[in-house]
């Protein structure tokens, strides 16, 4: 590809992935005003469930499309299409029978309609990153339109919240159809299941695992704390989120562009990112609450406390996508799994111990150990 090509994607894609993190940015700034901390815990924990099921029904085959695209072509885009529909179908359905968050019955059809077009928009999103950067982000663009619709809404309380929601995905999804939607026809290819599964499972696993905190850890925080804890955890991990879409747009393109970079170097470039988001998060205090409210002040509390953890997370991502090149699938799935656990185990101690504050403990935890874990294993070619 020729470098203008190369630059002309890359600011595309980092543009959109950008832009859907700064409309979930505002559409969460914009609510905050209109509805109180106990419909935005519920709504923003249901809305968190619904995007780990997306990501979950993946299966990592959205990462063999980035590999194998140029070899498969409309056979992987089919079966990425048809797998992703079923599996989040499933994981969608067994959410709803143990509904955890105690959903009414008109909250639950919205969260079925959220599941099927959430689901429907990620499908073109991922198959339109290796067709057409540029209709990746206009479709990211098309779904803004949900920034707008939370006071227009507000008297429906968190049923008008979860339909604002919805209306993004809906709008997105009609954008996607009319560019690529004959790609996403169902099918199935055996031959790129095996051949994508076989180098993606590991980048998948990581994937998810680290979605965990943004996406799992909202229902336990409201079933253990509450839906005014639930809102003041999500707001602060949708900054987090933010602050991490730059390096996870990096490590897309690396691995899309099979590029290989050494250890020394990649570290060097988190440090240096690092060092660039840190006088935002220490001085979180002054501009979280401006930006929602004084009523969320304990959630720039918990970005305060969370530079530690961005350190590791814009790291880990960049070692993922190097180690993802070398195909070291296996180890990148141990490796995740180790910080899932140790997320897991150590939640509910440190939430006893340390309140609402234990969660970005556990969460810096478990990234730390990933980040161990990965240097002491990758080829230190500096």
């Amino acid at each position: 590809m020729e470098l203008r090509g190369l630059l002309t994607q890359t600011l595309h894609l980092s543009s959109a992935t950008m832009l859907s993190a700064l409309f979930g940015f505002f559409f969460w700034s914009i609510s905050t005003r209109w509805y109180g901390p106990a419909e935005v815990g519920k709504v923003s924990s249901m809305v968190a469930a619904l995007n780990l099921i997306f990501f979950a029904s993946t299966l990592g085959l959205n990462v063999g499309l980035l590999r194998f695209h140029d070899s498969f072509g409309e056979r992987a885009t089919g079966t990425l299409s048809t797998v992703m529909s079923l599996t989040a179908g499933f994981l969608t359905l067994i959410y709803s029978l143990v509904n955890p968050l105690g959903l009414s019955t008109k909250e639950m059809w919205a969260l079925t309609l959220i599941a099927i077009f959430g689901t429907i928009y990620n499908i073109f999103a991922y198959i339109e990153i290796v067709v057409s950067t540029r209709a990746y982000l206009l479709q990211s663009l098309a779904s803004g339109i949900r920034v707008v619709l939370p006071p227009v809404l507000s008297g429906m309380g968190s049923l008008g919240l979860a339909t604002a929601y919805l209306t993004g995905f809906i709008a997105g999804s009609a954008y996607g159809a009319l560019r690529v939607g004959r790609l996403a026809r169902p099918r199935v290819d055996r031959e790129f299941l095996e051949t994508a599964l076989g180098v993606s499972i590991g980048n998948y696993l990581v994937g998810l695992t680290s979605l965990f905190p943004v996406y799992l850890v909202p229902t336990l925080v409201v079933s253990l704390l509450g839906s005014e804890a639930g809102a003041y955890y999500y707001l602060a991990f949708i900054i987090i989120n933010l602050l991490l879409v730059p390096p996870g747009a990096l490590g897309v393109l690396l691995v899309r562009e099979h590029k290989e970079v050494a250890m020394g170097k990649l570290l060097l470039l988190g440090f240096a990112y690092w060092l660039l988001i840190l006088p935002l998060v220490l001085s979180s205090k002054l501009w979280v609450p401006l930006l929602f409210g004084k009523d969320y002040v304990e959630s720039a509390d918990l970005l305060l406390i969370s530079s530690p953890g961005l350190l590791f997370g814009t790291v880990n991502q960049l070692l993922t996508a190097s180690m993802t090149i070398m195909k070291r699938g296996r180890e990148i799935a141990v490796f995740s799994v180790a910080g899932a656990l140790t997320l897991l185990l150590s939640l509910y101690p440190l939430i006893e111990s340390e309140g609402l504050r234990g969660t970005v403990s556990a969460w810096i935890l478990s990234s730390g150990v990933v980040f161990t874990l990965m240097a002491m294993r990758h080829p230190k070619t500096f």
